[in-house]
This record gives C-alpha cells, sequence and structure tokens, in this order.
C-alpha cells in the first residue's frame, strides 16, 4: 500500500465523517446533560466509564476504538471465561485448542503460536498489570467489575507489545458495606457452576472481599476409543484487602490462584487430509486415494464413516493441567494536585498438557508440553491536570522467567522436541498529555521508549529408536549473536479529538505501535539455528473515528476507520510440526460500526460490523513458492447483535429476555492458504430467558447456547504430510439453568 493511498483513503475517511457529523449535529443536538445522570427519565443510555486512557472517562468521550462491558451486560451474555467475550466486539477473534490456550485476535493482529514464551500482539490485562503468557491469559471470570477491549496499537500507555490492541479485565473492589451474591448453574453437556462474592468492612477504614468460583463440564467430544475431550474441571478464588492510612493515601492487595485439574481438554477430531503439490494441506474425498490405502482414507487406512465432528476416534485421551497464582500490590497517593499510583504485580505459571495430535486411532504422533513460568512487574505512573491540560507519565519494568518443553512421539520409534530456558528483562519510560487548544478541540501526543534484553538456552534433539538424528545446542555460548538479544525501540500517538456537542466526539490519529523479537525453540527437524530468533515490528496505524448519540440519546452510533502499514511483520506459520516466524511486509484497512438503540422503554438493540482487508506480502510457502495472503483470521465481514428486553409484570417481579448472536464470513485459520487452513463462514447464537425481583436481589434464568447447532473450528493443525489433519470444533448446543441471589446494599 503505498503512502498517496494510504493518505488518500484517510483523508476520504475523515471527509465521509465529516459529512455525517454535519448531519447528525443539525438534526440530533440534545441538551447538555451531567455525566452523573445519563440514565434518564426518557430511558436513555446508562454511563459507561472506562479507563482507556489511564483515567475514568465516558466512553463516549474516549477518542479510541473502545468496546466496553459491564457486570451486568457480562452476566446477560453469560460470560464466564475471559475467552466468552469473543463474537461480541467489532474485529475480535480467537484461535483455540483448550479453554487455556486462547490467541486472541484483533483486526487481525494476532500471534498464532501457543508457545507460552512468546508474547502476543494483542496483550491481556488483569486488574491493571499485563499478563505476559499466553496460557495464562484464559481464567474464570467471576465477580468482574467490566471488561475493555481496546482495538488498534495502545503503545504510549499500556505499552508493552499491544500493536494489535488490548483486553483488560477489572474485578469488583472491596466495598464499605456488605456486598456480594452466589450463583448455581447446571446445564447439559455435563455443565456445572458455583460462583459467588463476599464484600464489606473489617475496620474502619479497612475493606475486604472474597471471590470464589468452581466450573466443570463432561467432554462434549465422544471418544469411541476411551476418554473424551474438551472438558473443564477449574476452579478459582480471589481476595482482596483494601485500607486507607489517610485521606490521600488508598492500599489495595491481591491475590489469585487458579487451577485446571486433569481436564481432558486436548483432543482434536481427525480428518484424512494429504499435502498438494505446494505442501498445503487437502482434504481427502470420499472416493479419493492418494495415500493408496483406501477410498477416503489417511496415510495409514483410517476413515471418518460418520462425518460427525463431535465424535472422534482417538487412541490417546489429552489431558491438561494448569496451576496460576499471583498477587498485586496497588498504591495510590495523592500529593496534592498530583496522583502517584505504584502496581506491584507478580505472577506464576505451571501448566502441562498432554494431546493426541493426529486424532486418529493410529498413534501417528503424540504431544506433551510442559511450562515453569514466573512474571514480575512494576509500573509507576505520575499524573496531574489543569484548566487545559491533562498529564501522565511513568516507568515500567518487567522481568520473565519460562522453563518450557515440547516433545513430540510416533509409533515408528521417532521422537523429537525441545526444553527450553528463556528470559526477559524490559523497562521502558512513557508520557502522553492532552492540551484543549479550544473547549471542543484537543490535542493529545504520547511517546515510550522501550528496552528489552532477551536470552535463549534451547536444546533441541531428535532421535529413532534411541539413537539420536539431530541435535541443536542453540544458547549464548554456542551463538552469542543470536541467543542473546538487546532491542530499543519507541510507540508514538499523535491525535486530535474535536467535540462538536456534548454527544458528538470526532477524532483522528497516528499511531506507532511495536512489538520486540522474540525466540522460536526449534521442535522438529531441520533444526536451524538461524531460524530461531526473529526481529520485532512496527505498526503504522492510521484511524479516524466518530462517537455519537442522539435522539434524547437513545441512539448510540460509534464508527472508525483504520489504515495499517506494517514493517517486518512477524508472519507464524506451522507446517507438519515446523514453526516458524518470519519478519514480512503486511497492510490492512478496515471499516467498524456499532449501534445501540433503545426504542421503547425496556428494549435494547446493539450491533456490531467489521470490514476489512489485509495482505502479507512474500510468503514463501514449503514448496519455495513466494505469494501474498490474508492475515490470519481477518474476515471480509464479521458482526454481532444483541437485543434485551425487560419489562415489569407485577410491583414485586420483572422479566427478561436476550438474544446474542455472532457471525462471520470466511477466514483462513493460519498463514498458509491451504484448503485444510480455510473455514466457512458461519453463524451462531445464544438465548436466555429470565425472572427476577424488581430489586435485582434474586434472579432465576434458563439459557440456550449455540441454540440452532452451528458448528465450527476454533483451531486447526495442518499435519497433511502425516496424513490426517488436527480439528478443534466449538461447544455443541446446551441448555442450562442458573439461579443468582445478591445480598447487601
Amino acid at each position: 500500500m503505498s503512502f498517496n493511498t494510504r493518505r488518500t483513503a484517510f483523508v476520504s475517511f475523515g471527509s465521509a465523517l465529516a459529512c455525517l457529523l454535519s448531519g447528525t449535529s443539525l438534526a440530533y443536538q440534545a441538551p447538555s446533560q451531567s455525566t452523573e445522570s445519563v440514565e434518564t427519565t426518557s430511558g436513555g443510555f446508562d454511563e459507561i466509564v472506562v479507563t482507556a486512557s489511564r483515567r475514568e472517562q465516558n466512553l463516549q468521550d474516549v477518542g479510541i476504538s473502545v468496546t466496553a462491558f459491564g457486570g451486568k451486560a457480562l452476566e446477560e451474555l453469560g460470560v464466564r471465561q475471559t475467552i466468552d467475550i469473543v463474537g461480541q466486539v467489532p474485529g475480535l477473534r480467537m484461535n483455540q485448542y483448550s479453554s487455556a490456550s486462547p490467541v486472541f485476535n484483533i483486526r487481525g493482529v494476532s500471534q498464532n503460536s501457543f508457545d507460552d514464551h512468546l508474547e502476543t500482539p494483542v496483550a491481556v490485562y488483569i486488574d491493571d498489570a499485563y499478563v505476559a503468557f499466553a496460557g495464562a491469559q484464559s481464567v474464570p471470570t467471576f465477580d468482574i467489575e467490566r471488561v475493555e477491549v481496546l482495538r488498534g496499537p495502545q503503545g504510549t500507555l499500556f505499552g508493552r507489545n499491544a500493536t494489535g490492541g488490548l483486553i483488560h479485565f477489572i474485578s469488583k473492589r472491596p466495598t464499605e458495606t456488605l456486598d456480594g451474591y452466589l450463583s448455581v448453574m447446571g446445564g447439559t453437556n455435563g455443565h456445572a457452576n458455583l460462583e459467588g462474592a463476599i464484600s464489606g468492612p473489617l475496620a474502619e477504614n479497612v475493606q475486604a472481599r472474597l471471590a470464589g468460583a468452581y466450573t466443570y463440564r463432561r467432554p462434549y467430544l465422544k471418544n469411541d476409543l476411551g476418554n473424551g475431550g474438551q472438558g473443564l474441571n477449574n476452579y478459582a478464588f480471589r481476595g482482596q484487602l483494601a485500607f486507607q492510612p489517610s485521606e490521600t493515601l488508598n492500599v489495595l492487595f491481591i491475590g489469585r490462584y487458579s487451577k485446571n485439574d486433569n481436564e481432558k481438554q486436548t483432543t482434536p477430531a481427525g480428518v484424512p487430509a494429504y499435502p498438494d503439490a505446494d505442501g498445503l494441506g487437502l482434504f481427502v474425498g470420499p472416493d479419493e486415494n492418494p495415500w493408496g490405502t483406501c477410498n477416503g482414507c489417511d496415510a495409514v487406512g483410517w476413515r471418518d464413516t460418520d462425518g460427525n465432528p463431535y465424535a472422534v476416534s482417538a487412541d490417546t485421551a489429552g489431558t491438561f493441567n494448569r496451576k496460576l497464582y499471583g498477587g498485586q500490590a496497588r498504591i495510590e497517593w495523592d500529593l496534592g494536585g498530583v496522583s502517584l499510583i505504584s502496581i506491584t504485580d507478580v505472577l506464576w505459571n505451571r501448566r502441562t498438557t498432554f494431546s493426541d495430535d493426529d486424532g486418529s486411532p493410529n498413534p501417528l504422533f503424540e504431544s506433551q508440553y510442559y511450562q515453569r513460568s514466573r512474571q514480575f512487574s512494576e509500573e509507576l505512573r505520575l499524573s496531574g491536570q489543569g484548566a487545559d491540560f491533562r498529564w501522565t507519565t511513568g516507568f515500567y519494568y518487567l522481568n520473565t522467567r519460562s522453563n518450557n518443553g515440547l516433545h513430540l512421539a510416533s509409533f515408528t520409534d521417532f521422537v523429537s522436541g525441545y526444553d527450553a530456558r528463556m528470559r526477559t528483562k524490559s523497562w521502558s519510560l512513557f508520557g502522553q498529555a492532552e492540551y484543549d487548544i479550544t473547549p471542543s478541540l484537543t490535542l493529545i501526543a504520547g511517546l515510550r521508549y522501550v528496552e528489552d534484553k532477551k536470552t535463549a538456552d534451547v536444546h533441541s534433539l531428535e532421535t529413532f529408536a534411541g539413537v539420536t538424528t539431530a541435535e541443536l545446542f542453540f544458547n549464548p555460548t554456542t551463538y552469542p549473536e543470536l541467543a542473546k538479544r538487546k532491542w530499543t525501540d519507541y510507540a508514538a500517538r499523535v491525535q486530535v479529538n474535536y467535540k462538536v456537542n456534548d454527544d458528538v466526539l470526532l477524532y483522528a490519529g497516528f499511531n506507532r505501535g511495536i512489538k520486540g523479537p522474540n525466540f522460536i525453540a526449534p521442535a522438529f527437524t531441520p533444526f536451524i539455528a538461524e531460524d530461531a530468533p526473529h526481529g520485532g515490528e512496527t505498526l503504522l496505524s492510521y484511524e479516524a473515528g466518530l462517537k455519537s448519540s442522539f435522539l434524547d440519546r437513545r441512539v448510540r452510533l460509534n464508527l472508525s476507520g483504520f489504515i495499517y502499514d506494517y514493517k517486518d511483520y512477524q508472519a507464524y506459520s506451522y507446517k507438519d510440526l515446523v514453526s516458524a516466524i518470519r519478519n514480512k511486509p503486511a497492510s490492512a484497512m478496515g471499516l467498524e460500526a456499532e449501534l445501540t438503540v433503545i426504542p421503547v422503554e425496556g428494549l435494547t438493540i446493539s450491533s456490531g460490523l467489521s470490514a476489512m482487508k489485509s495482505k502479507v506480502k512474500d510468503v514463501e510457502l514449503p514448496s519455495g513458492r513466494v505469494v501474498s495472503t490474508d492475515l490470519p483470521q481477518s474476515p471480509g465481514i464479521s458482526g454481532n447483535a444483541v437485543v434485551n428486553y425487560e419489562t415489569p409484570v407485577s410491583d414485586a417481579l420483572k422479566v427478561s429476555a436476550n438474544f446474542a448472536m455472532t457471525w462471520s464470513d470466511n477466514f483462513t485459520f493460519g498463514l498458509f492458504p491451504a484448503e485444510v487452513n480455510k473455514e466457512p463462514g458461519y453463524a451462531s447464537g445464544n438465548l436466555r430467558l429470565s425472572i427476577s425481583d424488581i430489586g435485582d436481589r434474586w434472579s432465576i434464568s434458563a439459557f440456550g447456547n449455540n441454540i440452532w447447532k452451528e458448528f465450527y473450528r476454533t483451531y486447526t493443525l495442518d499435519s497433511s504430510a502425516f496424513g490426517s489433519v488436527a480439528n478443534h470444533y466449538v461447544e455443541p448446543r446446551w441448555f442450562g439453568l442458573e439461579l443468582r441471589y445478591k445480598f447487601g446494599v
């Protein structure tokens, strides 16, 4: 994409917004309202407060593409895991082979590897703390105040590798009065969930909150050779202690613990396949015999006889075990005109995975993965403001250690894999300022300087019948220039916000997003030392948008358009067990829209739409042919819709109905345009019916998820050179009943 094309498209989109804005402001200039009383007697919207700019603001006053969910909305949508918000946000997708191994994708920006030591370009924050390892990003979402999803590079204030955007989960805080809830849920597919919280004062200026959750699901993949797959068995706890030593000082301690206990998780559904001339996987047709075994069969003569994606024939059941635990100390100090915030966070992750990766009754290859990781982070932020000026500056430090290994085995006495130790030390300085040029026009500028130091110590080994056939020692001693790296770069932001009136905001800006270099641990031959490291990536983002509310705040319309120009995009490929990351040029452009309407009192209709086009250049296929491909998981069009209706049926009772739908155009899972990587379009819906008292003290809800039994893949592995492809599918339709009781204020 040339600079002139980029500039023309950017200016054209801005002009279109200006034209739309001029008509909107004339037709819908609403009177000024206090932000404390946005929920009016005429039935307007509640105010949504977010911290996307590291300070509390009304969602409609933030010049960022952000979608936020409060606790009530999360409850109505049935969100119980971090991954459950996918499909409810324009441009947000996910690649997932187990419930605890998500790879989030925003606007086509993702890191499709499940290696836990690799940081993803969609940053995940929990209570203002960055979660470095992908395997620690999926946790139960109980007792949550809100979730914020920020689209586009967030490099200046949040910073850490957030070229695609970020997802922020904020827990409910301790309260000065008694508060809490208890929820019990049961459903088909062997679902069970118990969660609750209690909060209140312990002494003067001291409050505490304790919350916990337990989730169980019987494996929904039925295995005719043994235990099935995709089951859940996890529990989690969170404890918080807050106290106020003085009127200007607030201290909060948070402790977390989560355990996935012997879950039957990672068994895939195998489908016979074979590679084409380019080395890309093709499904074996019912009348094809590419392996010379039988029609429709894989390389060892097995075929799927029923075509049911939820019935598998796996010789070994996959298992997943994980412990996550950590803590945080948060200090907020009002220094008189200046606020100081310190966030100290530590997290440990212990996990093991065993998987039958071919998904067939034959022991073609199986894998064992382990990780022992630890991260420590410290962030110091100073902020202040004047009559027309607001600023934030700070320091961030991150230290991670990861010991992990992957071992692959086959019935042919072939064994291959690695044991690796990865270390990262990173620090950064950042700042952002907002200046009101006029009461309506604001200039925003931000900058972050980052320094990373990374080291890798990898031992890759391949054996056959106990005899070593290939080996690599990759460490700072054997490869001093490759295994130990120092990287410095900067992220930057320049933006203009124009507030037409109290209900209409127009913004346009430029972001320079960055993501640091890292290492791939070679698990399969050829072991090439030069292929282990990859460089950092730079994303130049141009974005303009409109945020508006009109018709007495019964209609809210948010629009955004973006153009991405990648320098050295970290293109991840996976073919026949060989992982690789290559830095390639890439580009993308798209439009997003979010519309929420309250046509009558009690009825809210929300919808989101994402349309985009992308290209990754100079992609080398396994055959050596060079092509251009799309960014992984970047459908041309995708969207979501939610309809919620609530009405009283008596002086004491009310009923509500919630329907949520998500849909997607076809897309490709990986970088390579293989037939087995292409996923057709789909649409899925959930329905929830509730009865409760007028004060929302108690509720009884019946619900159905995936109500029209749509099945689509959440992950696929192109292992066609071994005769099959491993697929993971969304959970089939299930129904449930939930009882919820709230107490306190």
